[in-house]
């Protein structure tokens, strides 16, 4: 899944990516795998619909909260990808 998210303030946001599982979806990637499974970057769900992941999605980004958007991103990024992460500025030559 993608959401962008941003401050309410601004035009835009940022793209964080994150996966929807069910827990019988993660036992059988488990049995199928028969490894060890990070799950950063996965919203578990007991059924999937739509209508459970925005509000998934709505509550973690409401309840975070920071000075700055990087600081708001900084946490976001726990529990999703953030297109930014590891970015470096370019330096020149």
């Amino acid at each position: 899944m993608y959401a962008d998210i941003g401050p309410v303030d601004a035009d835009g946001g940022d793209t964080f990516t994150f996966e929807v599982c069910t827990p019988s979806g993660v036992a059988a990637r488990l049995d199928r795998d028969g490894r060890p499974y990070w799950s950063r970057g996965t919203l578990i769900v007991t059924a999937f619909s739509w209508e459970a992941v925005e509000a998934a999605l709505r509550q973690y980004v409401r309840s975070t909260d920071g000075d700055t958007w990087a600081e708001v991103a900084e946490k976001l990024k726990r529990f999703m990808v953030w297109e930014f992460e590891d970015y470096q500025p370019y330096k020149g030559e």
